[in-house]
């Protein structure tokens, strides 16, 4: 008996200090806040994570942030309008908690030591430069639930991978433009993908397009370091630019045999004057007098299979 009570002295002190530890790093290291749209959120200044909860008033929609000062001055209004802001140079990582619907444009742009996201399931959309200028930010992973990724959503971060979501249905202009992409698989033909949505991917060097894709937009693996393309069997529009700037690509592999040259311009413009063109043997005279039309350099090759 005389055992048992001195190990209750023992133990009782211990609970009650680590009891009084964690009250004091919750009162001293979390910081607690509400958005109007009832996303509540809190910052974990120890472990350096900010994460976003739904309060039972939200429909989840994160609020909308905007990049500059109405008052002309030029200040950005990101910097006093996200009351997370304060965070952005500490900031490692930031978890959407179940129910959350859609990443507000400009969430966590600019956050220089952001690492990882974690995007619930809930999630079906990615604002506008949610996560712009992350230049650290090289984990994330896009849940099935994902249908729309904005306009300059994850430009300028040094994200190494992106497996997109079958459904998803957008993915915005300058996406993921000067990212550290090393490899994509895009899906199909329903999915809209906008203008230099991949560009300036310096470190690209495999695109993966569905067989259903339609279009390639314009620039959109401009500046990268492709080295061989595939234009598949469904894609009727080509757009200016599309691998402008691709100086190493060996080879492009034309599947398609319905392409509208209608409207077209400088479509193969500045690539390798090298480059080997692959085309379907029964469209080799139309193709090849359109490509050398559109901006393919005397220089390169064009061969049919």
């Amino acid at each position: 008996m005389g055992r048992k009570n001195s190990l209750l002295k023992c133990i009782i002190p211990l609970l009650l200090a680590f009891a009084i530890a964690l009250y004091l790093r919750k009162s001293l290291c979390v910081i607690e806040g509400e958005s109007s749209y009832g996303i509540k959120w809190t910052y974990d200044s120890l472990l350096r994570v900010l994460r976003f909860e739904m309060e039972e008033k939200s429909d989840g929609m994160m609020h909308d942030y905007t990049e500059y000062d109405s008052t002309g001055d030029g200040d950005e209004i990101f910097m006093v309008r996200v009351p997370w802001a304060k965070y952005k140079d500490h900031c490692r990582k930031v978890i959407f908690g179940k129910g959350i619907k859609r990443v507000g444009n400009y969430t966590c742009a600019d956050f220089s030591e952001l690492r990882t996201i974690e995007l619930s399931t809930t999630i079906t959309e990615v604002g506008n430069c949610a996560f712009y200028n992350c230049s650290n930010l090289k984990i994330i992973t896009l849940s099935n639930s994902l249908q729309k990724i904005g306009d300059a959503a994850f430009c300028s971060t040094s994200l190494e991978k992106a497996v997109f979501p079958k459904e998803i249905k957008a993915i915005g202009e300058d996406a993921f433009a000067f990212s550290k992409l090393r490899e994509i698989t895009l899906p199909g033909g329903k999915t809209s993908i906008g203008e230099s949505a991949f560009a300036g991917c310096w470190d690209l060097e495999k695109v993966n397009l569905d067989e259903d894709v339609e279009v390639i937009p314009k620039e959109c693996f401009k500046d990268c370091d492709i080295k061989e393309f595939v234009i598949p069997l469904r894609v009727k529009f080509i757009r200016a630019g599309f691998l402008k700037n691709n100086m190493g690509i060996q080879k492009i592999h034309i599947e398609s045999k319905r392409i509208s040259w209608e409207g077209a311009k400088d479509i193969f413009s500045v690539i390798n004057p090298k480059v080997v063109v692959e085309v379907p043997k029964e469209k080799y005279d139309e193709y090849k007098e359109m490509l050398y039309t559109h901006g393919l350099p005397e220089t390169a090759k064009v061969v049919a299979y």
